[in-house]
């Protein structure tokens, strides 16, 4: 089904792919990077969590360095708040410059999310295993 999320998702892909995820792996990274803008990072790390299982071990670790980081509208809006109180007079410049601060802050992430997929040397392109289910015990008579 469409969603906006997926919508977002299929904007995000291109930037995942630049930062070293494979293209295989785009779709769902790009869902939740942009579950991180849209939401907070948060949610994008529990996103992140439920596939764990589906993405490869290399895209799992690239997008916790993407997540990691304040770029979300929400945020803007507590720049706007915080900041706006501190100083009233320039308000309207803080919420002229939000969403610039915002673009600058998530493009951070992505550049420290290229160098740790740079950093990784093994390219592993299978999914990461589900650890094994422990044998039944019986029990003792």
């Amino acid at each position: 089904p469409l969603t906006f999320n997926r919508i977002v998702g299929w904007f995000m892909a291109p930037f995942a792919w630049l930062m070293g995820i494979r293209w295989e792996d785009c779709d769902v990274a790009g869902g939740i990077l942009g579950t991180r803008t849209v939401v907070n990072e948060f949610v994008g790390y529990l996103d992140l969590s439920a596939a764990r299982y589906t993405v490869s071990e290399r895209t799992y670790t690239i997008m916790t360095y993407a997540l990691c980081g304040f770029a979300n509208f929400g945020s803007i809006a507590v720049q706007i708040g915080g900041v706006g109180n501190m100083v009233p007079e320039r308000r309207k410049d803080i919420a002229r410059l939000g969403l610039k601060s915002m673009i600058g802050g998530m493009l951070a992430c992505f550049m420290t999310a290229c160098l740790a997929g740079i950093l990784i040397s093994d390219p592993d392109t299978v999914p990461v295993k589900p650890p094994p289910e422990k044998p039944a015990v019986a029990a003792k008579p």
